[in-house]
């Protein structure tokens, strides 16, 4: 005799109705994994790749708070991570795993935040989809060890989003503290003044909407105190750190908009890099192809807007307005909206998601196994392998801009005009007090100043190729 169809059901398809202690089960279990995913790697203490041997030597060959000239190898990392950083090589030493401890415990410290922001803004199991696919996620794992700012970023957003959601409207002592946190934010994260101004403009919005005159008045002051201290770090960036003859803005050149602007490009511009989104940095990428991939997560991503702006519009708007803040300042080319640049956007996408597959799993059981199944089974198959397998970002398109998996056109051009001004460009920097010293192993990998400036120039023209 068959079993009743209730029963034959896995755990997922049910209704819900597990006790506390099961769910937190579920919550350790990931947490556990997702720290030694990002364990891993770390103690296999994989060779620094290029830019990361470029940051390091900004932080070991430069004081503590010498900010007197633009850091070299055409690097750019917050005021408050390089100080950080310098303040750990003083203590533990330059070796590759001291400079990777922040990083780290961004990483780490990140997955209990995921958890606690989770519980706050969806129901029980939809609050374990979001924290799997978090802990799952493979650049999150991967930027765990790098020496890059792109974890704490992650940290930060995370911890904005925390706060706000157990902000006590009513306490003149919060809204002193979340402008603290904001102005110091800044300084330490570049995406901060995205999340910033999302929730900002949403408690803001919704403040005035209730006629909560008192929390509208305190969240304007607090806005203006944020943006008083992003304004400082941003002149005190621009000024200081940023050398004019910096050729970023052409290496992220193919993450802009197409010039000169047409209706047709700007449109597909717009469907590839938010479709791009869900491969690189979420990591929702399958041997079915790009294309093919971006489905599932993106329609998921759409149901679950509509599910949380049923629930609560306000609380949609806190996790979605930061990404659009984002996605404006890539589509005015002030910050690419791609890649590893908008890792902190995961969490946000993760929410939204997972509120999606919640609200199928409403209307049919099935669906409710059937979706996280296919969004994490290859993520799983991934995150395992990652952790006996470390991966060494020798090719700078492996993990980063230019990835076989993304979305962005392989079809390219290479504008001669530029491709001579950004090598002259590198040039002049060769002979200005711009270059750092020569730097001692592990950090140049045995490069002469000549050999990391060839380097620089054929990177440079390799990613002078932008998308048609």
């Amino acid at each position: 005799m068959t079993e009743p169809r209730e029963r034959r059901l896995s755990l997922w398809t049910r209704e819900f109705r597990l006790s506390w202690p099961t769910i937190r089960r579920w919550e350790t279990i990931l947490i556990v994994f997702g720290i030694v995913a990002r364990l891993a790697p770390y103690v296999w203490d994989r060779p620094m790749w290029l830019d990361e041997g470029s940051l390091a030597g900004n932080i070991t060959k430069t004081a503590v708070f010498d900010f007197s000239k633009p850091l070299f190898n055409d690097q750019l990392a917050p005021v408050g991570f390089l100080i950080v950083e310098r303040l750990i090589f003083r203590v533990l030493g330059g070796s590759s795993r001291a400079l990777r401890l922040i990083p780290l415990c961004a990483g780490i410290g990140a997955l209990f935040l995921m958890r606690a922001v989770a519980r706050r803004m969806l129901k029980p199991r939809a609050a374990v989809l979001a924290l799997a696919m978090f802990s799952l996620c493979d650049d999150l794992i991967y930027y765990a060890t790098e020496i890059k700012q792109y974890s704490s970023d992650v940290l930060l957003a995370l911890l904005c989003l925390w706060y706000v959601l157990r902000l006590k409207t009513t306490a003149k002592r919060s809204y002193a503290t979340f402008a603290c946190f904001g102005c110091v934010a800044v300084w330490f994260s570049f995406p901060a003044v995205f999340v910033l101004a999302g929730v900002g403009s949403t408690l803001i919005v919704q403040s005035l909407l209730k006629r909560e005159r008192f929390n509208a008045y305190a969240m304007i002051a607090v806005a203006t105190a944020w943006s008083a201290s992003f304004a400082a770090s941003y002149v005190f960036l621009s000024k200081l750190l940023v050398s004019k003859y910096t050729s970023l803005w052409v290496f992220w050149g193919f993450a802009f908009p197409p010039r000169p602007i047409a209706v047709g490009s700007t449109i597909a511009w717009t469907v590839r890099i938010v479709l791009n989104l869900f491969i690189n940095p979420l990591g929702f990428n399958t041997p079915l192809g790009t294309w093919v991939s971006v489905v599932l997560p993106a329609t998921l991503f759409a149901v679950g807007g509509v599910a949380l702006a049923r629930k609560d519009l306000a609380r949609l708007s806190l996790v979605l307005a930061p990404i659009l803040f984002a996605f404006a300042a890539g589509a005015a080319r002030l910050s690419p909206f791609y890649g590893r640049l908008i890792l902190w956007v995961a969490p946000f996408v993760y929410l939204i998601v997972a509120a999606g597959i919640e609200l199928l799993g409403e209307k049919n059981r099935r669906a409710f196994a059937i979706a996280p199944a296919s969004l994490l089974c290859f993520t799983l198959i991934y995150a395992v392998m990652h952790i006996f397998d470390p991966r060494d970002r020798t090719d700078p398109s492996y993990r980063g801009d230019l990835r076989r998996e993304t979305i962005v056109s392989r079809r390219t051009r290479i504008d001669p005009i530029e491709a001579i001004l950004t090598i002259a460009s590198i040039s002049m920097i060769g002979k200005s007090e711009t270059v750092a010293p020569p730097l001692e192993s592990p950090t140049d990998f045995g490069q002469t100043d000549c050999e990391r400036l060839t380097i620089g120039r054929r990177r440079t023209i390799e990613c002078l190729a932008r998308p048609e």
